[in-house]
């Protein structure tokens, strides 16, 4: 799995908890690398933690061939570019399968939206 945004880890570690073999979580904010650190002490092999920003992100290099499942909590300013990215660039799509991710209720309105309508952004007219 690759966890965008995991923040403190409580996702993370629930993820772990139940069973996910390995999980990749990517984290910009300096913040909550610490409490992932410890997280990843605790589940030795099975937490890589990599700092940086999801969006120039490329999990290729740390998978092991199979498929990834992504799961993130994306705030309202990378939703829909974050989205994107996991369905149409390359580089993801060819090894992205299942995705979850939660959005604040106006982005998912908007992800939904026909194009022209007030919730995609107004008339393109």
């Amino acid at each position: 799995m690759v966890e965008i945004g995991p923040g403190p880890g409580g996702l993370t570690r629930a993820l772990l908890t139940e069973g996910a073999r390995r999980v990749i979580a990517v984290e910009r904010d300096e913040r909550a690398l610490k409490a992932l650190g410890e997280i990843a002490d605790h589940y030795p092999g099975r937490l890589t933690v990599v700092p940086g920003d999801a969006m120039q992100f490329d999990p290729r290099p740390l998978l092991d061939g199979g498929p990834v499942r992504i799961v993130a909590n994306l705030p309202y300013n990378i939703a829909t570019p974050a989205s994107d990215r996991l369905a149409v660039h390359r580089t993801m799509a060819a090894v992205v399968r299942p995705a979850g991710a939660e959005f604040q209720r106006e982005v998912a309105e908007r992800l939904a939206a026909a194009p022209a309508s007030k919730p995609y952004g107004g008339c393109r007219c």
